[in-house]
């Protein structure tokens, strides 16, 4: 054991045998579940996306509405629904597609039409209720 005073009381300095010790979990970063194992990956579909969304599109006034539903499955599965109202005629179409999403991005393949979509995502806080794909709004449905 070495000891060293260095002053009047100023600093005191000891040396002893290192005892290990683990280090602490750093934040941010998941435990190993199971003894070291580690952490399954994130899911490509997130559970808080999982169900209906519905917007509005107002850019076409005064003459049409149009309505956006977004139905995302957790199975990776989801349809898009278009109800659009023209001078009090309405039109309707299904997209059947597949989505992987993850914190901030969502890409949508639909079936049948070119190559993938990627979206920017962001939810408004305080709410997990609405939903921001780029610039267009979703409320939650169900």
């Amino acid at each position: 054991m070495y000891l060293a005073v260095v002053g009047p009381g100023l600093a005191v300095i000891t040396s002893c045998s290192p005892t290990a010790t683990e280090p602490a979990p750093t934040a941010g970063v998941p435990r190993t579940p199971g003894g070291g194992q580690p952490a399954p990956p994130p899911s490509p579909h997130p559970s808080i996306l999982v169900g209906t969304w519905r917007g509005v599109v107002t850019s076409f006034l005064p003459n049409t509405v149009q309505t956006i539903t977004w139905r995302f499955d957790a199975d990776g599965a989801c349809l898009e629904t278009f109800l659009t109202i023209t001078d009090g005629i309405e039109n309707s179409a299904d997209r059947p597609c597949t989505w992987t999403a993850d914190a901030t991005r969502i890409t949508v393949s639909d079936a049948g039409v070119g190559g993938p979509v990627t979206f920017s995502m962001q939810y408004s806080f305080p709410s997990l209720n609405v939903l921001r794909l780029d610039a267009d709004e979703f409320g939650r449905v169900s």
